[in-house]
């Protein structure tokens, strides 16, 4: 477990870890890197984008909350705030959510000018044949999608609200069934609450430096 000072983790993790990390409420911590073969729980969090302005040596990519690249993780009672590109992005293992929100998934800074077809502004993501279950998920605002799936990832909601996307949910994988994401969830003022779409995803963010 360590810190990687350029890219503005406060946690990275690629050995097994199962406790709390912060239990006083109000507590900020930056973005999470999970690289583990075993299993991680987080519990009582609040984060943030580890980048202010979601911008790196020029760099605009990384602004994450939490990136889950492999193992098996959950996260519970949390609250994500003010990222860019995607507030929890899983790209392998699986990713277990229970009472958590996410607020403002704010698109790249570039996508004004240098990135426009790729801009992100996701809440949460599921890429590259990760599974996430989230139950009484909260995206509260994400510029693009309140989840996306994408290249056989799965998402399965569990109650919870999506609110103030320009779509709830993005789906991106041929077949899926859409009733994995309207488990007792509700949609309120989407642009559109399910669709089917192409939209870009999101470049991996690198690996720590620790």
């Amino acid at each position: 477990m360590g810190a990687d000072v350029r890219f503005g983790y406060g946690v990275s993790l690629d050995v097994p870890f199962v406790g709390p990390i912060a239990r006083v409420h109000g507590e900020r911590i930056k973005g999470i890197a999970l690289d583990s073969s075993g299993d991680v729980a987080f519990q009582d969090l609040r984060l943030f984008a580890p980048v202010a302005g979601g911008d790196v040596d020029g760099n605009p990519s990384f602004a994450h909350g939490l990136v889950v690249r492999a193992g098996s993780a959950t996260l519970e009672r949390a609250l994500v705030e003010d990222t860019f590109e995607v507030a929890i992005d899983v790209r392998g293992g699986d990713l277990t959510l229970a009472d958590v929100t996410i607020r403002r998934a704010r698109e790249r800074p570039c996508a004004v000018d240098t990135c426009p077809e790729a801009p992100g502004g996701i809440g949460l993501g599921a890429y590259f044949d990760a599974t996430v279950r989230a139950e009484n998920l909260v995206v509260d605002g994400a510029d693009l999608c309140g989840v996306q799936l994408a290249f056989d990832g799965a998402i399965d909601l569990i109650g919870g609200t999506i609110r103030g996307a320009t779509v709830g949910a993005c789906v991106q994988v041929d077949g899926y069934d859409v009733r994995r994401l309207a488990g007792g969830v509700r949609y309120e003022d989407n642009g559109t609450n399910v669709e089917t779409t192409s939209h870009a995803v999101p470049e991996a963010p690198p690996p720590p430096t620790l």
